[in-house]
């Protein structure tokens, strides 16, 4: 087969994805003003030298299937390119994943089932005391941990924080989801 490139500007993108896009799904569309709110994630959408977002939409991508019927929060620092990606999967899968500027993250943790970030040898901009002060379980895969400040989990989940597929399947297994 033949590859197709296609070129954006990134200013393109932040404009496209800052607009109401037709196959965004309204807070009332999907589930009744009474009904049970869905079971909710939230994830680090940072995506620079101390994130790795991207990753996290890849994730999304493998269990889609598994997270239907979830609620899926991306707290994003404005990154056109990672917002761009989420509008792509929500367009591609259907699942009900939103981005939501980063000052909005304390919002969105009460209730959340987890919360899940891939991060370049540094935690400390979670600020995980405050996710947990929310009583929200954390999931950080961390790509090259520093083994002096980081325990035996950043060792376990270091292949994680590699590979997306390996990212989804730990994701599922916290929130004590099977892929169908």
């Amino acid at each position: 087969g033949s590859a197709v490139v296609v070129r954006v500007r990134k200013s393109d993108v932040k404009s496209l994805s800052r607009t109401a896009a037709p196959w965004r799904l309204s807070k009332s569309r999907g589930r009744s003003a009474r009904g049970p709110e869905p079971p909710r994630i939230v994830l680090d959408g940072c995506e620079d030298i101390e994130g790795r977002a991207l990753l996290l939409v890849s994730a999304l991508h493998f269990g889609a299937a598994a997270l239907a019927g979830w609620k899926v929060h991306f707290v994003v620092q404005g990154d056109a390119v990672v917002c761009a990606a989420l509008d792509a999967l929500r367009w591609e899968i259907g699942l009900d994943v939103e981005w939501l500027h980063d000052r909005q993250r304390d919002a969105v943790l009460p209730g959340a089932r987890l919360f899940a970030a891939v991060c370049f040898r540094d935690v400390a901009r979670l600020n995980l005391e405050d996710i947990a002060r929310h009583g929200v379980p954390a999931l950080v895969a961390i790509q090259f941990p520093d083994f002096e400040r980081h325990g035996a989990e950043a060792l376990a989940l270091q292949r994680a924080a590699h590979d997306p597929q390996l990212l989804c399947a730990e994701i599922l297994a916290r929130l004590g989801v099977a892929l169908p």
